[in-house]
């Protein structure tokens, strides 16, 4: 029997690089993490060949503002901060503690980052979003701790 991990299950932690503990981001409804290389094709007479670049990784995601967030919550204020200062970031993205598993034990990746872009939502009749990217800056960490 396969076993599932629900989204609900998974926590992105974030903090300003070497400082504190982290947070975990506001009210969040999507987190997506991209990995890609790039690609540099040299088609010849004798074959293709392929050059492959180092893993570059993207988080984006989407959260409701919350007026009043916790200590523990990352919140759009301080995303934004973040960005406007050019602050360097440290991220973990893992499954909580659930089941019988430990948080982390299925699912951690991690790596130093950046706020590249944030935008708030304020449209009429909804509550209030916002969505945010974080460009990854060094080698992704794929290591379980």
């Amino acid at each position: 029997m396969a076993t599932t991990i629900q989204g609900s299950d998974i926590e992105l932690l974030i903090r300003q690089k070497n400082t504190g503990d982290f947070k975990t981001m506001v009210c969040e409804e999507t987190v997506f993490l991209d990995v890609s290389n790039d690609v540099n094709t040299s088609k010849t007479k004798c074959g293709t060949f392929k050059g492959v670049q180092v893993a570059d990784f993207k988080l984006n995601g989407t959260a409701v503002f919350n007026a009043d967030p916790t200590v523990s919550e990352l919140s759009y204020n301080e995303a934004l901060a973040f960005q406007l200062d050019r602050t360097r970031c440290e991220f973990i993205l893992r499954n909580k503690a659930f089941e019988s598993f430990t948080a982390g034990e299925l699912v951690r990746m991690s790596g130093d980052c950046f706020f590249t872009s944030t935008q708030f939502d304020g449209s009429d009749g909804q509550v209030s979003k916002f969505t945010w990217n974080l460009e990854g800056d060094g080698t992704l960490n794929d290591t379980e701790s």
